[in-house]
């Protein structure tokens, strides 16, 4: 990739975020200079786990790296099977706002 005239190398790596993997998954922090941290936004609390678990553990092992917080599955915030589950415990889908904040 070409960036402002240099070029840039963009490798991604997906790391699940089973607590089985935590013990590996920090070796692929090293030399990152950015990390995308994805949530499904019609799963809430997976915005919850950006700041109990990925934003800690992206800050201890790549302090120098931007974040970008990746909303997923932005059109189940108005699938109706999805709306009627999440009604059933008083949820909603993540809404812009919410990202938008913790994005900040």
């Amino acid at each position: 990739v070409l960036h402002i005239g240099r070029s840039v190398i963009a490798e991604g790596i997906e790391e699940p975020g089973s607590t089985y993997y935590d013990n590996v998954r920090p070796l692929a922090y090293p030399d990152s200079d950015a990390v995308l941290i994805c949530f499904d936004i019609s799963r809430p609390e997976t915005l919850d786990s950006v700041l109990k678990k990925w934003q800690g553990e992206t800050q201890e092992f790549c302090p120098g790296a931007k974040i970008v917080l990746v909303g997923c599955k932005l059109d189940m915030r108005t699938d109706m099977n999805t709306l009627r589950e999440l009604s059933k415990q008083r949820l909603i889908p993540v809404t812009h706002e919410q990202g938008s904040l913790l994005a900040r």
